[in-house]
């Protein structure tokens, strides 16, 4: 994961996110969601996989953002297999 300091916050997901890596994204998510965004980019462009895990993570911090109201992009969804475990999760 690749935190990029704009404007707006983004942050930009490389690689699988399984549950070692989730736990790593939801820090980084967390950490910008301190930084009192009002919006928040996750570029998951570089994911070619999601496992139940990572979608948790998305899914804690996207109901977090909207506590805070914050707005919370993922954009660039990555590898069909990703795209299909968000989908299912109601995140794309």
């Amino acid at each position: 994961m690749r935190p990029v300091d704009a404007a707006h916050g983004a942050v930009t997901v490389e690689g699988p996110v399984d549950r070692a890596d989730a736990a790593v994204l939801g820090q980084h998510l967390d950490a910008e969601l301190d930084r009192g965004r009002h919006v928040l980019v996750v570029d998951l462009s570089g994911v070619p996989a999601c496992d139940p895990a990572g979608v948790e993570v998305l899914a804690a911090a996207r109901a977090r953002a909207r506590r805070e109201d914050v707005t919370l992009h993922l954009v660039h969804l990555g590898a069909p297999a990703a795209r299909r475990w968000l989908t299912t999760a109601g995140m794309s």
